[in-house]
């Protein structure tokens, strides 16, 4: 599918060690991830970012949080919207403090291309990120139709076979299998056939920090601290604020603690090892070449070999600020 493709840009998504062999993979599921990488790879994603303003930190830290955030990316900023207007529509503001290790939104979050493959029972919240995405413009948030080329003939065909359980429980989700010269249509390299649905892309650092900005302007005892990781978690005996919160640049007393970071989970949380591991993934931006298919983001291709997928996504046509419209 690439002719003259350029490397622009490179990404690895969530932290920690790359795959291995078997004992490799034991014992980083055995290890502390640490606290995330002080000087980490800036990837695409955080090129231009729309609310520099959000990183920049407060000079103190305040005695006490009724709740602390740990983390920036899309679960912290979801957490904070869930109930930041919930408490501002009942007259309350609650003290939130929002600790981020590094900048604002730069862990995993950061390094995603943000396609969404809509499964049935995630309708709805497809729908919902939708309706966010018209609040927050920004995120680019937009549905196209995606096409997964099989070049494995066996897994194409296996494939085939649950889409039609799939049909039978969920005939409300549209899905069109393609064979033959049809496939030649969606895309210039040979496969064996193609299953194509609706799915949608948004910029998640984009997203992410739009909500950031919107409830730092609707909630004024909101507080964002980057680069302030936090170093400790223990109990006191304070009833109301029963948690004591260190940082690297103080200590506050909390009611509720939220961790939101994902595979540094453990290193605050130990009790989740050895569920819960960090892995070392790769996506790349990329300005097409002259053969690339001409579809100005209406579509996106998955290129499917065996148990492996590709996934390839552009970026409409537009006018971007950042002037970056045609990227894949």
């Amino acid at each position: 599918m690439y002719d003259g493709d350029t490397v622009v840009g490179s990404e690895g998504s969530v932290d920690g060690d790359e795959i291995g062999s078997e004992d490799d993979s034991v014992k980083r599921r055995a290890s502390d991830p640490s606290l995330p990488s002080s000087n980490p790879t800036k990837s695409y994603w955080q090129d231009s970012p729309p609310f520099p303003h959000l990183d920049t930190s407060p000079d103190d830290t305040p005695a006490r949080a009724d709740v602390v955030i740990i983390g920036s990316g899309m679960t912290a900023a979801g957490v904070a919207l869930s109930f930041l207007p919930l408490m501002a529509s009942k007259g309350k503001a609650p003290v939130v403090f929002v600790a981020e290790a590094r900048k604002i939104c730069s862990g995993a979050t950061a390094r995603n291309a943000g396609h969404i493959n809509i499964a049935p029972y995630r309708v709805e919240n497809a729908k919902a990120l939708k309706e966010l995405g018209s609040v927050y413009p920004l995120a680019e948030v937009r549905e196209f139709e995606t096409v997964h080329l099989h070049h494995d003939r066996e897994e194409f065909e296996k494939d085939k076979a649950s889409l039609e359980d799939l049909r039978q429980k969920y005939p409300q989700y549209e899905v069109e299998v393609l064979g033959g010269n049809e496939v030649k249509t969606y895309a210039n390299s040979p496969a064996w056939g193609a299953i194509s649905h609706r799915a949608g892309s948004f910029r998640p650092v984009h997203f992410v920090t739009s909500i950031w900005d919107d409830l730092r302007g609707q909630c004024p005892n909101l507080r964002i601290s980057i680069n302030n990781p936090v170093e400790d978690i223990t109990i006191t005996t304070s009833s109301s604020h029963p948690y004591s919160v260190t940082f690297s640049r103080g200590t506050l007393q909390a009611r509720h603690v939220v961790h939101a970071t994902d595979s540094h989970a453990t290193h605050l949380l130990p009790g989740l090892e050895p569920g819960l591991t960090g892995n070392l993934m790769h996506m790349l931006a990329q300005i097409p070449g002259a053969g690339f298919p001409k579809c100005e983001g209406t579509r996106s291709w998955t290129l499917r070999f065996g148990d492996n997928y590709y996934n390839v996504i552009q970026r409409p046509d537009m006018p971007y600020e950042d002037g970056k419209c045609g990227d894949c």
